[in-house]
């Protein structure tokens, strides 16, 4: 479940274990992101804030400490390159074969094949960005704009690239013009100029803040059964109750609420307060925060999601903070975008990047980074709705993968009826008003 709200407050490039979507990704209603590439387990890491709280209502990059290192050494030895076994390495040359007679069919005009090739990539490689992008465009020619419409929504999600994110969001654009929706396709037209604006904070990267203001209310529900119910339904409508955990433990449909309080709330007293968790199936986890307020539960459900896989990506779990003094009330979570990519051995004895031609041979895997995300859901105290969203991120064309974490500083300043978001080379004003418990 998307949130109406993200305050996305990029930092830097890394392939990070739990760090975005915005996060941007949405697997629940769409089934679980493939495992049949995964050579390796990969186990997921904790990691340090992007941001600490510095000064009442500012948030600053952190100074590393030695944990921090340890752990992005950890996160950059995912990116290493894994020789693949003989049934990946059959996977692999599939969908390479796969999406080279697709692009094909596309510069030929056919675009009937190029959506049947396409959908094979996805059969083998399910939410790969690259090929829901270029689906989408063949169904878009094919003027199939519903269906087009949901490939590109699901590749914006996915699309780690920025590049590739200006050409979904063009194409969206040219799908609200063909349905005559101008307001729309004014939208998405600014989008893709701010993407293209942000690309001066350094070579290869772009930079995006983005605002937005629309009141959602919290699922209000009596009993903890509820909540938890309201959670998992949010993180996957495909999945049973009985596929979900909370923590390393199954949730048993016989749990009493004192043991449910327990573990919801990481076992903390009884009373008001506000708590995080995380829903867990197979293939990755979700974060929510619910209030507990005079006996009766406000739950946000469905903030971020992590997948699980060869090349993790996802959420960290929701931070509550605020509500008191200057800054309000609000809902953090932080998260990175990493994509698998693979190495070809060429006839010349070439070995690089399988460019999705017929001539080479997929011999290695790697985990690309593409981009980091903050988002932060402001709140009103008293109604616990969600009232504004900064979106602020970070993210890299194809060809800047690798190297070192580039640090991209932000600042998001409460003040009594304003906040001041200070980032990709922009200073901008956003008022609020909010009610005081």
């Amino acid at each position: 479940m998307k949130p109406h709200y993200s305050v996305v407050l990029g930092l830097s490039l890394v392939c990070a274990m739990a760090l975005v979507s915005g996060c941007r990704r949405t697997t629940s209603e769409h089934g679980a992101p493939d495992a049949s590439f995964s050579e390796s387990s990969v186990a997921k890491v904790p990691t340090a804030p992007l941001f600490a709280t510095g000064q009442p209502g500012a948030l600053v990059a952190p100074s590393a400490s030695a944990s921090d290192s340890d752990q992005t050494r950890r996160r950059i030895e995912t990116r290493n390159p894994v020789v693949l076994d003989d049934a990946a390495k059959a996977k692999a040359t599939q969908y390479l074969g796969a999406l080279s007679r697709a692009r094909r069919a596309t510069v030929k005009k056919d675009y009937v094949a190029a959506e049947k090739y396409f959908t094979t990539c996805l059969e083998l490689l399910p939410n790969d960005a690259r090929a829901l992008a270029e689906r989408g465009y063949a169904r878009l020619l094919q003027d199939k704009l519903d269906e087009a419409e949901v490939d590109f929504k699901l590749a914006e999600a996915n699309a780690a690239q920025s590049l590739l994110r200006q050409q979904i969001l063009f194409n969206q654009m040219q799908i609200a013009k063909k349905r005559g929706d101008e307001k729309r396709a004014s939208e998405l037209e600014k989008r893709v100029a701010a993407l293209k604006a942000g690309r001066h904070v350094e070579a290869g990267l772009s930079c995006e803040i983005e605002v937005t203001r629309e009141a959602q209310m919290p699922q209000r529900f009596d009993t903890l059964a509820e909540v938890w119910a309201a959670a998992i339904r949010a993180h996957s409508k495909d999945n049973k109750p009985t596929d979900f955990s909370l923590g390393e433990e199954p949730v048993t449909a016989d749990i009493s609420e004192a043991e449910l309080w327990k573990r919801l709330t990481h076992n903390a007293p009884r009373g008001d307060g506000a708590f995080s968790f995380s829903t867990t199936i197979s293939w990755g986890s979700a974060g929510h925060v619910f209030f507990a307020r005079k006996g009766k539960y406000y739950l946000h459900a469905g903030l971020g999601e992590w997948q699980n896989g060869r090349c993790p990506s996802g959420n960290s779990e929701p931070v509550v903070s605020g509500g008191k003094g200057a800054e309000p009330l609000n809902i953090t979570y932080e998260g990175a975008t990493n994509n698998i990519r693979y190495v070809c051995e060429y006839p010349n004895q070439k070995t690089a990047d399988c460019d999705g031609g017929d001539e080479g041979v997929p011999v290695q895997s790697y985990c690309s980074w593409g981009g980091i995300e903050r988002t932060t859901l402001i709140l009103d105290a008293v109604t616990l709705e969600t009232l504004v969203a900064v979106s602020g991120g970070v993210s890299t064309d194809y060809k800047r993968f690798l190297g070192n974490q580039p640090e991209v500083a932000f600042e998001l300043e409460f003040q009594p009826t304003q906040m001041v978001i200070t980032g990709c080379g922009k200073r901008r004003v956003e008022p609020y008003q909010l009610l005081v418990p």
